[in-house]
């Protein structure tokens, strides 16, 4: 049998606690040996400046830079925290902030850096509480040429039931088994 080489894999923090969540899922998680965690956060775009006067554009850009570098400030202080919690949990961790749309920063740093997974929370901080899933989450499920895993907060224990949904292919074969051993399987066949 042959040893599973690490993983790449890019952790969207934000925040919220559906992004603490995922995070605590990344901790939980045995992953190959050599496994590398990017922790990234965003720094969303606030506003568009189109129809104001140019005295209006000044002053509002003016502010908007104090309000920018209090954003890129507590987003760094995030990305640190996070990837200093995993660097417990023995994964290889770097972070970085970006600014920008969120799941288009993160889907095209998914790209650059070849990873194998993204990891999100369900919803981030400005997600209304009815949605069951956030616009950057439902894009990144969407739209990643990787797997995504969305994480949401749980209130007891780790979930110890997970429904795997199989088609017979390659791929669905290979979810079937962690860490080089198959899982317990039960099958229920849907017409």
């Amino acid at each position: 049998m042959s040893q599973q080489r690490g993983l790449r894999i890019l952790v969207a923090v934000d925040g919220s606690v559906h992004s603490e969540a995922a995070v605590k899922l990344t901790a939980g998680i045995t992953w190959p040996a050599g496994t590398i965690a990017h922790v990234l956060a965003v720094v969303p775009e606030r506003w568009l400046l189109s129809h104001l006067s140019c005295d209006a554009k000044r002053m509002l850009v003016e502010k908007m830079d104090v309000v920018r570098q209090a954003d890129y400030a507590a987003v760094a202080r995030l990305a640190m925290r996070i990837s200093d919690e995993l660097q417990t949990h023995d994964l290889s961790v770097d972070s970085e902030v970006r600014d920008g749309r969120p799941s288009e920063v993160i889907l095209n740093l998914a790209v650059e850096l070849a990873e194998n997974l993204l990891v999100i929370g369900a919803k981030g901080l400005s997600a209304p509480v009815e949605y069951r899933l956030g616009s950057t989450a439902h894009k990144l499920a969407h739209y990643a040429e990787c797997s995504v895993l969305i994480a949401r907060p749980i209130d007891h224990a780790q979930p110890s039931r997970i429904i795997l949904a199989a088609d017979g292919s390659v791929e669905a074969q290979r979810a079937a088994y962690t860490n080089g051993v198959k899982s317990k399987v039960y099958v229920k066949y849907l017409q």
